[in-house]
């Protein structure tokens, strides 16, 4: 357990980086076991985690400081001058697994610390991973080289996720696929059903331009996932032998026509093309390919498209004049010519920007080079189209490349450093709740962005009476602003084992905070098993506290 491997150095570059500059006044101590023994040399992780799930993932591509230490003979591990805030640890044992948190981003477990506090007894009971191995051959018995290995959970609500931090991303993950050999080697697996598969990925069919493909396909060797053997494994079991073979492949095809202005109907050379599924009910195409280039006469061929029902779009910048219909085309036994993808020149939205309850020089410097972006859905089927703005010194904006339909408009809190988020969207001072309607030709100046600073915070603990224990449940609290027409809420499922929780980025005002425990793993409202409510008034960069009692009933053992 004390050797490193690339990916761990890769995945705490920046490790004894201080987590931030604040004073520093607790500490977060805990024992790292296996089997009830102690396991020393176990590095363990620990990193700011945001409190919503989505930075969490986002976290996992940026440069977050990463603070490690290692357990000494007796399993022991130490954080000392750790500052109060929300963190994750995790314990880095790749062949062993950890507790999952409850967060689909994090392993681990999450910790609230609040100034001066000494957190204690966060521990971690590894359990020896088990290991699937097997070979992929193709229909003469070849080994098939560098073959991606999908690991799906045979039974509703489980979770293959090892160990390891980045394995979670099998894109980044070798143990993934296959070798020279056709050889592959899945280890730190919790016990547990699986279904090994792989097969035709429509995204990575037209990267890599291959004219052949396989459909998706399980072990042994079947297509149809209702015949799928089911691999079982124990704690620390290994399992050889889940070897997949691939039948025939199947031939891909090819898109070609022609890119038009559609005003002019002369070629139109100044976009990629790409192509997509409008799938279920959606309007939105989703992307399946990296695109091609339109030659001089506006022609365009997309290769390797397995069969289906598709859509061929032009991609734009977002700051273009321009977007693209969404031109209709279905792939069955033969190549497909003559599609004819549109584009138009957009339409110009402006207006201006303010923060609520704030005015001049405060308000311009909050503003200061801040992006909008804008999500534009057409009335029909829909090219994708994303739209940014910056904020001019005066508060104004302005999108271009606007297509009819509906937009909505956001700011972007997910990779920019800003706590202002949009509160509401006025068109002549009318509040747009489904987003401002722009109409084709029709001229839109009356914009009106109502920002509000997400800068509160709220601390709260859950304090269960009763004979239940909060770890015997899944947990969900859920903070709504009330007496204000504008809708905002805030969620988390992250409650520690002292129950602790945290929910960041909350605009002013009065909310009602409501917990609500339900059976693990529960995927319907009609499962929740008790709730409590109380009411609590956040206020701008504070932070306010909660405390809530619930009465939970009795159950036998806990969750696995």
């Amino acid at each position: 357990m004390k050797s490193l491997s690339l990916i761990a150095i890769l995945f705490a570059a920046t490790i004894n980086a201080a987590a931030q500059s604040a004073p520093a006044s607790s500490s977060i101590t805990g024992r790292v076991t296996v089997g009830d023994k102690p396991a020393p040399g176990v590095i363990v992780l620990m990193t700011r985690a945001p409190a919503d799930p989505m930075k969490n993932f986002s976290a996992i591509f940026e440069s977050r400081p990463v603070v490690r230490v290692t357990t000494d003979g007796e399993g022991v591990y130490r954080f000392d001058h750790v500052a109060a805030g929300r963190y994750s640890l995790s314990a880095y044992a790749p062949a062993f697994v950890t507790p999952q948190a409850s967060d689909n981003w994090l392993t681990g477990k999450v910790v609230n610390v609040t100034d001066g506090q000494a957190v204690e007894h966060q521990d971690f009971a590894l359990t020896r991973g088990g290991v699937i191995t097997g070979r992929v051959l193709d229909v003469q018995g070849r080994p098939v080289v560098g073959q991606m290995i999908t690991l799906t959970p045979a039974d509703e609500g489980k979770r293959a996720t090892p160990t390891n931090p980045m394995a979670a991303m099998p894109f980044g993950n070798t143990m993934y696929r296959t070798d020279d050999r056709g050889v592959y080697r899945i280890y730190g697996l919790a016990a547990g059903r699986y279904l090994v598969s792989l097969g035709a990925s429509a995204m990575g069919l037209g990267a890599l331009g291959k004219q052949r493909y396989n459909e998706p396909t399980y072990h042994p060797g079947v297509t149809d996932k209702a015949k799928a053997a089911v691999v079982e494994i124990k704690e620390g079991a290994e399992v050889a032998g889940i070897d997949i073979r691939l039948g025939l492949a199947s031939q891909t095809y090819k898109v070609s026509g022609r890119v038009i202005d559609a005003a002019s109907g002369k070629s139109f050379t100044g976009a990629a093309v790409n192509y997509g599924a409008a799938e279920g009910d959606a309007k939105m195409v989703s992307p399946r390919a990296l695109g091609t280039t339109p030659n001089a006469r506006g022609e365009f061929q997309l290769d390797a498209i397995i069969p289906g029902k598709y859509h061929a779009f032009a991609w734009f910048d977002d700051d273009s004049e321009f977007y693209s219909d969404a031109a209709p085309f279905e792939i069955t036994t033969a190549d497909v010519s003559g599609v004819v993808v549109k584009v138009h020149r957009g339409q110009t939205v402006s207006g201006t920007v303010i923060i609520e309850g704030e005015s001049g020089g405060e308000a311009q410097s909050q503003l200061a080079g801040l992006q909008l972006m804008a999500y534009n859905r057409g009335e029909e089927v829909s090219a994708p189209r994303q739209l940014t703005a910056r904020i001019a010194p005066d508060g104004s904006f302005r999108l271009t490349g606007v297509q009819p339909g509906h937009l909505n408009i956001y700011t972007n809190t997910f990779f920019e450093p800003t706590k202002l988020v949009v509160l509401r969207t006025e068109r002549g001072g009318l509040p747009q709740k489904d987003g401002v309607q722009v109409r084709a030709g029709e001229s839109v100046n009356d914009i009106r962005v109502l920002l509000a600073s997400a800068s509160g915070k709220l601390r709260g603990e859950i304090k269960p009476t009763g004979d239940g224990s909060l770890d015997d449940y899944d947990v969900m609290i859920t903070a709504m602003r009330v007496g204000s027409e504008e809708p905002f809420s805030r969620m988390t499922q992250e409650v520690d084992a002292d129950g602790r929780f945290t929910i960041e980025d909350l605009i002013p005002g009065d909310y009602e905070v409501t917990v609500q425990v339900g059976e693990a793993g529960a995927s319907d409202k009609g499962r929740k098993l008790a709730t409590t409510k109380q009411r609590v008034t956040v206020t701008k960069d504070s932070e306010a506290s909660v405390t809530l009692t619930i009465e939970l009933p009795a159950k036998k053992g806990k969750s696995q």
